[in-house]
């Protein structure tokens, strides 16, 4: 089968010893050669493979460093060399794989990555502390890495990662990336892990989908279309549902105590002023008229809640204003979280 013009080729020993991470072509498998090798990733041991990207450029890395991150490269063995054994390329052959397409900043990024996931790796085995107070981070990656260039080259990198089975570059860059919801769900959508995608889109319901960060929704508008759909249909449903807490809100039931304690508890010297509006009524609908009036003023603030943080405070601010009885107000709070916890819990879409 004639494969890809974009595939990389992976350079890899055959039975034996690599003595060359370049040997010299073999005459029934010409090895291909890069036009420029990566300054950061150039040939230091016996033990460099060359990797070669579609854009034609090498990378020299140790096998052994890729074996302990990559499950693609763990067949890949190195057997050690006889002491006085001379490195001989003809035990060298080269064999070309069709593997997902490969950029040099994409495979630059993940090979960086684990760099520093390897350097953080080295420290904590250390018996103590080389320097008090020092905390591994991900600082001097991000001096290499700036925000803005990760993002430009995360879809591919973390494609890459995914086809070569090295799941310590997405958990770095969970560590990189801002910790928002937004982002871990970015990180879900490029590895198409559904199950993580689902937790994540649940964490972002507390917020509106105008917070979703611009990177966030480029990234996904160019490399995972159909998670950007989903996610974007997810807080639709959500707004659709708030009615629902309005008329759950208007025919709730009072917490604690029942209709009938309306009058008990409230009628005082006359009766306080937010009993008094309803004592021309029915003792079992003065509480059911006070409930539904009062659940009219949190229309405005559940429909217009773009975000949760914030809509217990209205709530308690609204029925401060609308209710002139503390013990009053203090049930009708007690009913209205009720539903309202309801609703961020049960009612509302929970996932995508």
């Amino acid at each position: 089968m004639p494969l890809s013009p974009n595939a990389p080729v992976f350079v890899r020993k055959s039975h034996s010893i690599i003595n060359n991470a370049l040997p010299k072509p073999v005459a029934s498998n010409p090895q291909p050669t890069p036009r420029v090798i990566h300054p950061g990733y150039v040939h230091e041991s016996l033990d460099d493979i060359l990797l070669l990207t579609s854009d034609n450029v090498g990378f020299y890395v140790s096998l052994a460093f890729l074996t302990r991150y990559s499950g693609f490269f763990a067949d890949f063995e190195s057997f050690p060399q006889s002491e006085g054994e001379k490195p001989d390329a003809d035990k060298f052959e080269c064999e070309t794989r069709e593997v997902p397409n490969a950029t040099s900043l994409g495979l630059h990024l993940v090979l960086d990555a684990l760099t520093e996931v390897e350097n953080m790796a080295l420290l904590s085995t250390l018996p103590h502390n080389p320097l008090p107070g020092f905390k591994p981070s991900s600082e001097p990656f991000v001096d290499q890495w700036p925000l803005e260039k990760v993002y430009i080259h995360l879809g591919d990198a973390v494609k890459l990662a995914d086809a070569y089975d090295i799941p310590e570059f997405s958990a770095y860059m969970r560590i990189v990336l801002p910790p928002t919801a937004w982002h871990q769900y970015l990180m879900a959508a490029l590895s198409e892990n559904e199950a993580l995608a689902k937790t994540a889109s649940t964490q972002t319901l507390p917020y509106h989908i105008e917070d979703m960060p611009p990177e966030v929704v480029s990234i996904l508008y160019k490399q995972a279309p159909n998670f950007l759909m989903r996610i974007r249909s997810l807080h639709k449903r959500k707004r659709k549902s708030l009615p629902g807490l309005t008329l759950a809100m208007i025919r709730a039931t009072p917490m604690s105590d029942g209709t009938a304690d309306f009058g008990r508890k409230c009628k005082q010297n006359g009766g306080c002023n937010s009993y008094v509006r309803y004592e021309h009524l029915a003792p079992d609908l003065r509480w059911k008229n006070f409930r539904a009036d009062a659940g009219e003023t949190m229309r405005d603030i559940t429909e217009n809640a773009k975000r949760d943080e914030g809509v217990e405070t209205l709530m308690k601010r609204a029925i401060n204003e609308h209710v002139d009885c503390r013990v009053c107000g203090a049930r009708l709070l007690k009913t209205f979280d009720h539903a309202w916890q309801n609703w961020k819990t049960q009612w509302r879409p929970q996932t995508i």
